[in-house]
């Protein structure tokens, strides 16, 4: 789910309450974010920032590392994990920042009850990975699609925003259409935001270092600006991974159908 998230709708306002609700838990009583367990919980990450084992597989584009997007991406975080409250995060491998744009199966053990349709529930991932490729075939996306990222929230995402209503239509089609084609449907798919991870929340804030921040989320910002206002997206690449740190292809669905890697 991504309602923690920012939407290039939100108002400035909007924008600052969303950031101070996801740093702060808004009252939560864990004191922690639903990813982070200790092993065996179900988590994606230890309460000391240690990755987890989380498999599954999802649908993704890679920010090409030739970009100044990417460059500037590793600005961004370089510089997140130089401020006082960086202990409370936990940084994503630079290699892996990605744009998901559906997300498939997963979960330590794999979640039953976000499941493919006509798939038996309890099969290994490398088999759902198998029947999402063979359901796959015959498919095509074209490449190319342009975004742009406004906004860093909260000092661990960044706010997608499809440049134009075509970009934003495709996407939505794109995601429809990868629903219909894997048999997975979420609760979130209408209103999913799109956002590149920089970083996972560990542990709750008080009000005053959420505030300070996201006052260091805007100064971090501001000079990589034009570099986050025109990215060029390359083909959907279906991936399977073991945790949050890396993310291999298995497939790229590209404007000529599905080529297996």
């Amino acid at each position: 789910m991504t309602t923690d998230l920012a939407s290039p709708t939100d108002s400035p306002e909007t924008l600052h309450n969303r950031a101070m609700e996801a740093l702060t838990g808004g009252g939560a009583e864990t004191g922690q974010p639903s990813s982070i367990t200790g092993p065996g919980g179900g988590g994606k990450f230890t309460p000391e920032g240690a990755v987890l084992p989380w498999p599954g597989n999802t649908f993704i584009f890679h920010i090409d590392k030739a970009s100044p997007a990417y460059s500037a991406l590793c600005q961004v975080q370089d510089a997140l994990m130089a401020q006082p409250l960086a202990s409370h995060f936990t940084y994503l491998p630079q290699p892996s920042f990605h744009m998901t744009v559906f997300s498939g199966v997963g979960g330590e053990p794999l979640d039953p009850d976000d499941w493919p349709e006509g798939v038996e529930k309890g099969l290994p991932l490398a088999e759902v990975t198998r029947i999402f490729i063979e359901r796959l075939a015959g498919f095509s996306a074209p490449a190319g699609l342009r975004i742009s990222l406004p906004h860093l929230h909260a000092g661990y995402s960044m706010m997608v925003r499809p440049e134009g209503a075509e970009a934003e239509e495709r996407l939505r089609r794109l995601r429809a259409q990868l629903r219909e084609l894997t048999g997975l449907s979420r609760a979130d798919h209408d209103g999913y935001r799109f956002h590149v991870t920089l970083a996972y929340r560990l542990r709750f804030m008080t009000k005053e270092q959420a505030e300070e921040v996201i006052r260091k989320c805007a100064e971090i910002l501001a000079p990589h600006r034009e570099a986050l206002s025109d990215i060029r997206l390359g083909p959907v690449e279906f991936c399977q991974f073991e945790d949050m740190h890396a993310f291999k292809p298995k497939a790229l669905i590209t404007d000529g159908g599905l080529v297996q890697l």
